[in-house]
């Protein structure tokens, strides 16, 4: 079953509170438009065997903070290959100097992939374990443009309830331009 798959994620989201000097995120929510590139490695599975094929992807993220725990959700769209749609909970902490904002965050949750984005047979769906580090600009109130690095190892089952990838048979790592708009509550 994939829901066992996040086993092994989970100390991937424990990862976050060693972040030295970090500081819990505020209280509220937050909406992510984000462009760039993505960069899968297949290790011998998914539409390009053996070898890793960077790509152009779009996408937006709404989210929930309270203390250090972080939910969200996230569509990506790889241009001309498919989408990924996630729903993951975490832990998330950011350092903070003057204008600038030092983020780290890491969780579990499942994902939904529609087309061949991963090298699925065009519908999978799977449990994913996230890490990502970013830096943002505060300019105005609740607004950041910064830069963005996410990692993940997935295990996705096909249609037919057959496991077609195993966590750490395949990660994705995704660099974004980004613009977000944080509510503290």
């Amino acid at each position: 079953m994939v829901m066992t798959k996040l086993r092994y994620a989970l100390p991937l989201a424990l990862a976050a509170f060693a972040i030295p000097g970090a500081a819990a995120g505020d209280i509220g929510v937050h909406l992510r438009g984000y462009g760039g590139i993505a960069n899968e490695e297949s290790n011998g599975l998914g539409p390009f065997p053996g070898e890793s094929e960077p790509g152009g992807i779009l996408g937006a993220e709404a989210g929930v903070s309270f203390l250090f725990l972080q939910a969200y959700a996230s569509y990506d769209g790889y241009i001309e290959v498919g989408s990924i749609t996630r729903v993951i909970l975490g832990v998330a902490a950011d350092v903070k100097l003057g204008k600038f904002r030092f983020g780290g965050r890491a969780g579990a949750g499942l994902m939904y992939e529609h087309g061949d984005v991963f090298g699925g047979d065009g519908a999978s769906v799977g449990a994913t374990g996230r890490v990502g580090l970013s830096l943002d600009y505060g300019f105005g109130k609740g607004f950041y443009l910064g830069i963005a690095v996410d990692g993940e190892t997935f295990a996705l089952d096909g249609q037919d309830g057959s496991q077609d990838i195993s966590i750490g048979d395949q990660y994705a790592v995704t660099g974004v331009l980004r613009m977000t708009w944080k509510l503290a509550l």
